[in-house]
């Protein structure tokens, strides 16, 4: 009988012994994985996205670009676009009509970029910015304030007659960092922000060109027929949108 008892009493605290060891390993495993979870969080929303535009702005290429569009004159009453690698793809025959995008630039750099050199009178400015911020991971609501920031540099700069904003298109590309739904939904609601820019301004200066619509497909991504790669467009896409922004320049007569 006593031998009983202690065979169950060794028995119970051996159970006890297993169960906190399991419990141990939860907690352990559980904690593991909250740190993976936040050190990919801040990877994805902090480290990343400084990394890459550092990466843009001192790449070889950015730096001989940014080199001679400095050098670059312009006359008075150029039609300038300022954009990343969307805009940058357009070649125009119009003399008058000046490419200054280059291809991996945020709003950010941009900004900079507008600010470090002077601008003949009556310049018109067409603006297509922010996809790069939204790939790179940036947050939606700095990406935004950046972009009210650019469009407030540029309406105070007494050389910029009229400013043309386009919307941004979407995209149909996924990758470990881009979910094109979630990236689609934020160009959306960036859309909503330009429109509302436009409705709002008191400069006289702002205008609009909704392009959105026409690019996307039932899925609301970027059709195929209009991209090689999900992000950037082909021919036929590249043809659209500059038929899209000579057709407005046509009718309101910046020439």
């Amino acid at each position: 009988m006593k031998l009983q008892k202690k065979s169950l009493i060794k028995s119970n605290q051996k159970s006890t012994l297993n169960l906190k060891n399991k419990t141990n390993i939860f907690i352990v495993c559980t904690m593991i994985i909250s740190l993976v979870i936040i050190t990919f969080y801040l990877f994805k929303n902090q480290i990343r996205p400084n990394y890459l535009e550092k990466t843009v702005v001192s790449s070889k290429r950015y730096q001989s670009k940014l080199k001679r569009l400095k050098a670059k004159s312009l006359k008075k009453g150029a039609i300038i676009l300022f954009g990343d690698s969307v805009l940058e793809s357009l070649s125009f025959e119009n003399n008058n009509i000046y490419n200054y995008s280059i291809g991996g630039e945020t709003i950010g750099l941009l900004k900079k970029r507008i600010t470090e050199r002077e601008y003949p009178d009556s310049c018109s400015v067409i603006i297509m910015i922010g996809l790069n911020n939204f790939l790179f991971n940036m947050s939606p609501k700095k990406t935004y304030e950046e972009y009210q920031s650019l469009i407030d540099l540029t309406t105070s700069k007494l050389s910029f007659h009229t400013i043309i904003l386009l919307e941004l298109l979407p995209i149909s590309a996924n990758s470990f960092f881009v979910d094109k739904d979630e990236i689609n939904l934020l160009i959306q609601e960036f859309n909503i922000q330009i429109r509302s820019l436009v409705k709002n301004d008191v400069s006289g200066k702002i205008y609009f060109i909704p392009l959105y619509g026409q690019f996307k497909d039932h899925n609301n991504n970027l059709k195929t027929t209009y991209t090689y790669d999900g992000i950037h467009l082909n021919a036929n896409g590249g043809d659209l949108l500059k038929e899209n922004i000579l057709s407005f320049l046509f009718n309101e007569r910046i020439q």
